[in-house]
């Protein structure tokens, strides 16, 4: 942690403000400095931790290991009735226990084919695979086969997609423009549409200098089938996806949606020269289709949208923020690629994107409008904190489950904090939605101890919001050669660290703070029925936009 470095005069900087407590605070001001300063000694210790930000130890549960050039991590999440998974009985069994976007697996971005031969050589491999981490907490840590290909299939593993011929593009989408792009390449981030739609994967498959993807992916692994695009088919790529029609209006019937669009180009220019390193859902299109945007930041530092139908618009130019190219983390030697750039959007109850700013150690906050056809940035902002040390992953602290509309992990809940990633030193931050400082938490591995610098990778929250998903790179102890890990942790908040499934429990790392579990009831039936418990402390979570929007399967 960088604790010398300076806030950064923004318009938006965060501050650490705790919760004060003082046993002077009701003192009359005519005491003399003597008689305080006797009282003063006589106080106990704890009587001026309201004055520290809590530091908590997250004791880890490492899940799965032999995850090389690991990234992005996303539990799947239930599916919204009405969506095209929940829809289709042939998708909808994908979905079932123990099948692969079974909603309790855990989605994992590897920078490896696991044995299966590239589609084609001329872009990075990589594959998403599916685990389960329940099977890990009975049988162990799960070791991940360097070969997938083999008849021998291990249930706790699946690959989900990767970049081979089965997973190409033009299986389903043979005249696309991008039918040689696969769905899974160089892959770094992953968001999905739990409201209407699938997942969504943001791929470097030039590495970060090169053209970036964002992929639409079928529960068999594969780009979008039936797509609405038929330049893009289920791959979204560089400059060869940009919008090039604009709807007049939205009319109902075929012969009126058939003369509605007009040539234009893009409503606001931009797109993927450079690697997509994050992604997350934006919710139906303003332009009232009720097609799903994304939003998609590249290593260039830019942000752009995209429209499932009408491709890919953009929102914030380069240097937005940056990775830090061409500078190493003092220290750490991190280097260039930071591998994931983390980005969560808040849609209660206005819309903004807090995106991750690893090359300046902050986060940025675009506040979001539309002009009825696409979304553009009103105002940006930043949150600056001493504690933030390379930041590359957000994540937030209750995801949004409930919305038909909005239904994502990477979609903050109404009123929910989030959770920062720091690669520079390993360390977890959990902030108000003003930039407010809560909370930090180090995270201890069995036989290593604190995680060091440039170890963490991503974060996901699940969806009950008790468990905290981590890949880490390199090794951990007791598993010599293999490369990368998914590792589980309890949450965590200014009043304590709550206790994962596994049974482990966080504990305060100083001991003048003691520690406290947390007094909100765990969210146990979240995921089955649909209905969020309301914590006392969030009472926007009781709130719902009221919206009629037709939203269409992508």
């Amino acid at each position: 942690m960088r604790t010398g470095s300076a806030v950064a005069p923004t318009d938006f900087a965060g501050t650490h403000q705790t919760r004060r407590w003082s046993a002077l605070s009701g003192f009359s001001a005519r005491w003399n400095m003597a008689t305080a300063a006797i009282l003063v000694g006589l106080l106990p210790t704890w009587a001026f931790a309201g004055d520290q930000t809590p530091n908590w130890r997250l004791n880890a549960r490492v899940v799965a290991v032999g995850l090389p050039d690991v990234a992005g991590v996303r539990e799947v999440g239930r599916f919204h009735v009405g969506g095209p998974i929940p829809g289709n009985p042939e998708f909808l069994m994908a979905t079932r226990e123990g099948r692969v976007l079974d909603l309790l697996r855990v989605l994992v971005a590897v920078g490896s084919n696991f044995g299966a031969p590239p589609g084609d050589p001329v872009f990075e491999v990589g594959t998403i695979l599916s685990i389960d981490p329940r099977a890990a907490k009975s049988a162990g840590t799960i070791i991940v086969p360097q070969d997938l290909t083999g008849k021998d299939a291990d249930a706790r593993v699946q690959l989900y997609t990767a970049q081979s011929e089965r997973f190409l593009n033009r299986r389903y989408n043979a005249g696309a423009r991008t039918a040689r792009h696969a769905a899974a390449s160089g892959p770094r981030y992953i968001s999905i549409n739990n409201a209407f739609g699938r997942p969504w994967i943001a791929n470097a498959p030039g590495g970060i200098n090169g053209e970036g993807s964002v992929t639409v992916v079928d529960p068999d692994g594969a780009p979008l089938a039936n797509a609405p695009s038929r330049e893009a088919g289920g791959v979204f790529a560089g400059r060869h996806t940009d919008r090039e029609n604009t709807p007049k209006a939205q009319p109902s019937g075929w012969l009126g949606k058939l003369m509605n669009y007009q040539a234009s180009g893009q409503l606001t220019s931009g797109g993927m020269q450079t690697g997509a390193l994050g992604t997350a859902f934006l919710g139906p299109s303003p332009d009232g289709s009720g097609f799903a945007v994304f939003a998609a930041v590249t290593a260039d530092g830019s942000v752009a949208q995209i429209h499932v139908q009408d491709g890919v618009d953009g929102m914030a130019g380069p240097g937005t923020v940056s990775t830090g190219l061409g500078t190493v983390s003092t220290g750490h030697g991190i280097g260039d690629d930071p591998g994931v750039i983390g980005v969560a959007f808040k849609w209660n109850p206005d819309r903004a994107l807090y995106i991750a700013d690893p090359g300046r150690d902050r986060l940025v906050l675009l506040e979001l409008e539309d002009d009825r056809r696409h979304f553009a940035v009103a105002r940006s902002r930043t949150i600056s904190l001493p504690e933030f040390d390379r930041p590359v992953d957000v994540a937030a602290a209750i995801p949004e489950i409930a919305n038909p509309q909005f239904s994502s992990h990477t979609t903050l809940a109404g009123g929910s904090d989030l959770f920062v990633a720091n690669r520079g030193d390993g360390s977890l931050l959990r902030l108000s939605q003003d930039g407010r400082l809560l909370a930090r938490a180090t995270i201890e591995i069995p036989g290593l101890g604190p995680l060091g610098p440039d170890r963490l990778r991503a974060i996901a929250t699940s969806a009950d919001a008790q468990h905290i998903w981590i890949t880490i790179g390199g090794e951990v102890p007791g598993f010599p050669g293999l490369e990368g890990a998914l590792v589980e942790v309890g949450v965590f908040d200014e009043h304590g660290a709550a206790a994962a499934m596994q049974g482990t429990q966080g504990a305060a790392a100083d001991a003048n703070l003691a520690a406290r579990p947390i007094s909100r009831r765990a969210w146990a039936s979240a995921h089955c029925s649909m209905q969020r418990p309301a914590w006392p402390a969030i009472p926007a979570l009781a709130v719902r936009a009221s919206m009629k929007t037709t939203l269409r399967a992508e």
